[in-house]
């Protein structure tokens, strides 16, 4: 089961963007046909996500700007619902996974500079754009495009930067991205490198003046960031105050605390219950191994018709028998007590108030009742589908469909527009503006994605193969869809072979020919057998079937049959021949 809808694209030829733009060799685009930067041809979007058009609408509200250390003073009032967001995301598995499983779905997406063709279409990746042509000029300056490249390579990790983005963004609501120095020097007198990532605003905390870096939970020590650290901070506007971050985890933060509490009830009722309760043994009760002298003369018998003497103390030698009995078995597994019993005499009557009590609690059940509540609350207001955190229990294979589409609109699409428009706003601009670049020809370039790695097509073998024998599909379709590199495509000598394997009859013609392909020894040595036996020239025709010669062209010179009998008979030559 793929994790999104299967989307099926119109293979319908029709003038698409590129062609307007004059980077399409022909009329029309075929979604089969579009190439890489380098070339490559991508695998089948069938079935795959596609980036969404430049003028698509954002569901998220997000907004970004660069914090100057030496003017901005950055307060963060909000700043203790973000600690309990933080709190609930390493306590709650569920809410982990969710978050977790949306964040490793995002990092798969493919980063890269892009120009704007039209608000309703798909930017074009500036690699396919270099020098190409359009009706106003051309389409992108090649040093404007070669730049970009150059500042979308300093990144580096781009899947660990999405994660880092998503998870932040879902459970805080807002990040910070950073040009934090490694402190690593290449060379003496060198300056120290410096590394883009995305931070949370506690291990990067903004102060009057400066900015410091807490790299680690409880970590005392913190590095004192340099004045001109670049940092910028993107955040989902809150709807009600703008400057403020949003996140799912805001409305469910009384339900998860809801939550925290019923589940430290349940383990304070789980670890009062770990002994194994209460048992009332009564007075009079001995060990069958207690010696007991049968009707002393000397000695009274006690009102349970016993002598006293075999009367055990209740805090005396059979408790302690009893105890080890129990005891034993943990610390000696063959310890015969863990099979055998231990065996006690006493007066009937005193058996039947031998009693096992245990610490069992009423409200148990409601406990377990109600935090599976909170916790369905808690999964119905977050940004994930809360099928997706069940794992797809509850829901028919039909019904699936729809669930990896609301999760690709809501959840996965959103995100990688606001992080498009967050990288364009505060990293490609910005640092291709301190380049020289002119303000009006940075107004077409953007950050985009493309998402189609993300999606994995249900039944793709299956219908790889059904479309190869409907000869809708060729034969690189059919391996790449099953997972075989093109280096196993039969050669020609196997395509042969499978030919002539195959039912039916092939023309004569045909047949030849492939046998002088696959065995072209054995071939000859049978033909000079032949004419050894048999000294009459070989017919024409027959030579032509033979050497599979098309018909209407000259067949080669027969040669001529070895000497037979008289050693002295003449042999014509080649040239006379």
């Amino acid at each position: 089961m793929g994790l999104f809808t299967r989307d099926r694209v119109n293979r319908v030829s029709r003038p698409g963007p590129l062609a307007r733009a004059g980077l399409a060799r022909g009329p029309s685009v075929p979604t089969w046909d579009r190439r890489g930067p380098s070339g490559q041809v991508p695998r089948s979007t069938v079935g795959r996500a596609k980036a969404a058009a430049y003028g698509a609408p954002r569901p998220i509200v997000a907004s970004a700007e660069r914090i100057k250390l030496d003017q901005t003073v950055y307060d963060r009032p909000y700043s203790e619902w973000q600690a309990a967001a933080w709190s609930a995301y390493e306590a709650v598995g569920e809410v982990h996974y969710g978050f977790g499983f949306v964040a490793s779905v995002m990092s798969r997406i493919r980063l890269f500079p892009a120009v704007v063709v039209g608000p309703n279409e798909a930017p074009v990746e500036t690699g396919r754009a270099t020098g190409e042509e359009e009706a106003g000029g051309s389409l992108i300056d090649p040093k404007l495009a070669a730049d970009a490249e150059a500042v979308f390579n300093e990144l580096g990790d781009k899947p660990g930067l999405v994660r880092s983005f998503t998870l932040n963004t879902l459970v805080a609501g807002e990040v910070l991205l950073c040009q934090l120095p490694t402190g690593e020097l290449a060379k003496p007198g060198e300056e120290p490198t410096k590394k883009w990532s995305f931070r949370s605003t506690d291990e990067v905390q903004v102060r009057v003046g400066g900015a410091v870096l807490t790299p680690m939970r409880g970590q005392a020590a913190q590095v004192n960031l340099p004045p001109d650290t670049y940092i910028a901070r993107v955040w989902k506007q809150h709807p009600r105050w703008s400057a403020q971050p949003d996140s799912s985890m805001l409305a469910v933060a009384d339900t998860i605390e809801e939550l925290l509490m019923l589940q430290r009830l349940v383990r304070s009722a789980t670890r009062s219950r770990l002994n194994a309760g209460l048992l009332f043994i009564p007075d009079g009760i001995t060990a069958s191994s207690a010696t007991v002298t049968a009707d002393p003369p000397d000695e009274p018998l006690g009102d349970d018709g016993l002598p006293e003497s075999a009367v055990a103390d209740p805090g005396g030698t059979f408790l302690a028998e009893l105890m080890d009995s129990m005891v034993t078995p943990i610390s000696d597994e063959g310890s015969a007590s863990a099979v055998v019993p231990m065996l006690t005499t006493g007066p009937g009557e005193l058996g039947n108030q031998i009693v096992h009590k245990t610490f069992e609690r009423s409200s148990d059940q409601w406990l377990v009742d109600r935090t599976e509540r909170a916790l369905e609350r808690i999964l119905q207001g977050l940004d994930v589908p809360k099928e997706i955190v069940s794992g797809l229990k509850d829901v028919k294979f039909a019904n699936a469909l729809v669930i990896d589409e609301n999760l690709y609109k809501a959840s996965i699409e959103p995100l990688a527009l606001m992080l498009a428009d967050a990288l364009t706003t505060v990293f490609l601009r910005p640092l291709l503006r301190a380049m020289g670049h002119a303000e009006e020809a940075l107004a077409n370039v953007v950050c985009w994605y493309d998402p189609s790695d993300i999606v994995t097509k249900p039944n793709a073998a299956d219908d790889a193969s059904n479309g190869y024998d409907r000869f809708l599909l060729g034969p690189d379709a059919w391996r790449r869809e099953h997972g075989f590199p093109e280096t196993d495509a039969p050669s020609e000598e196997e395509l042969a072979f499978m030919l002539l394997t195959q039912k039916g009859q092939l023309p004569e013609d045909v047949t030849a020919s492939l046998l002088n392909v696959l065995l072209p020894e054995v071939l000859g040595a049978q033909r000079a057998a032949n004419q050894e036996s048999n000294p009459a020239p070989v017919p024409e025709s027959a030579e032509r079937l033979l050497k599979a010669v098309p018909s209407g062209t000259q067949a080669p010179p027969a040669q001529p049959a070895a000497p037979v009998g008289n050693a002295t008979q003449n042999v014509p030559t080649a040239a006379e021949a």
